[in-house]
């Protein structure tokens, strides 16, 4: 006995509609030898986001399914759309607001990537930071859980760092210092903030992260060096302060 072809949850066909079905649960609908399946809404605007970038799609799923959206950053590290990224700031900036504890940090700005043993930064998530305005109510606050991010990687000691930093390897935990602190560094510049103190501290106290930003050429992130230096001596001049003040 021959079957008619299926074709599953994501179907849109122009000039087949779901007449004769139950509005509640959309059951199969037969245009000619083809059998539709409709019941799901959810696959079709999802692949009309994924394959498409359809913007009424991306609103449909922003309204009834926005852990979806959310979880193309957080699983496979999707950080090119402000507008996703925005919906994971919000995330963040709530989970931060009632808890303030580390483990919300875990695949946020930085994931590791076991299987292919690397370090995925997100790098437009904090370009979208980076973008919000210096008189927006959240500009400190992002300041402030930035800068708890990246102590969890410097001041720490390897038996007091949460689970999920222990999983980054040393140099790895170079690479995330590099490109936290230099886009929070930007993000201070812009509302006339010095957010280096934590960068002072690993350049003047570890020399094994000096070595390795040169290197690795600094990233290659633009003027990163010239910070680097200039961070150095600044910390290192108020530590022979401190230690001044301490022998008079």
């Amino acid at each position: 006995m021959s079957v008619s072809p299926v074709i599953e949850d994501a179907v849109r066909i122009e000039g087949v509609t779901d007449e004769g079905s139950d509005k509640l649960y959309k059951a199969k609908v037969r245009h000619g030898k083809l059998v539709l399946n409709l019941v799901d809404d959810n696959y079709f605007y999802e692949n009309e986001f994924i394959f498409h970038d359809n913007k009424i799609a991306f609103q449909w799923l922003k309204k009834h399914d926005v852990e979806f959206l959310t979880n193309l950053f957080y699983n496979y590290g999707y950080d090119k759309n402000e507008d996703i990224n925005r919906l994971v700031m919000n995330e963040m900036l709530s989970k931060y607001k009632e808890e303030k504890e580390v483990y919300m940090f875990e695949n946020t700005f930085a994931c590791k990537n076991t299987k292919y043993s690397s370090v995925g930064i997100r790098e437009g998530l904090l370009k979208t930071i980076l973008n919000q305005p210096v008189n927006d109510a959240r500009y400190f606050v992002w300041g402030n859980l930035l800068q708890s991010y990246l102590s969890q990687f410097v001041l720490m000691t390897e038996d007091e760092q949460p689970e999920w930093v222990s999983a980054f390897t040393k140099q790895e935990r170079f690479q995330v210092v590099a490109y936290i602190s230099y886009y929070l560094y930007q993000l201070g510049a812009k509302g006339r903030q010095d957010w280096t103190s934590i960068l002072g501290h690993e350049l003047y106290y570890e020399g094994a992260f000096r070595s390795y930003l040169e290197e690795n050429n600094y990233l290659n992130l633009p003027d990163y060096k010239k910070l680097c230096e200039r961070v150095y001596h600044e910390y290192e001049t108020m530590v022979k302060s401190g230690d001044n003040l301490e022998d008079e």
